[in-house]
């Protein structure tokens, strides 16, 4: 017989989507990561005097950016993570930009691009 302490125990967990969609374009050995969001460009300085279109960065740059607080921990912070992993492991680039920008972005007329 099973008592309750035999039982597996339910554990909650998130997974995010950036990361594991990172992960998964590790695994397949993709050369171009994309992650589609609602804007074309990531932004610095977001809302701010001075904002601008993140157009390109490499990793330590990205790297950066992101400790420096340019970036949403719950909307594009895990995107710039994602990016920045994939890119490191893989020596490719990864872009991120909108649905409506992807073709201009593979194109390099659009998105944020973050290279090694």
């Amino acid at each position: 017989m099973f008592s309750e302490m035999d039982a597996p125990m339910d554990i909650e967990a998130v997974i995010d989507k950036d990361l594991a969609s990172s992960r998964l374009a590790r695994d397949l050995g993709v050369n171009l990561f994309l992650i589609l969001t609602d804007v074309k460009h990531v932004k610095l300085h977001f809302g701010l005097p001075g904002e601008r279109d993140l157009t390109s960065a490499t990793v330590d740059q990205t790297k950066t950016y992101l400790k420096d607080g340019h970036f949403g921990l719950g909307s594009l912070a895990p995107k710039i993570q994602a990016a920045i992993e994939f890119v490191r492991d893989t020596e490719n680039r990864s872009i991120i930009t909108s649905l409506d920008g992807m073709l201009d972005a593979v194109a390099g007329k659009d998105g944020t691009t973050i290279t090694p």
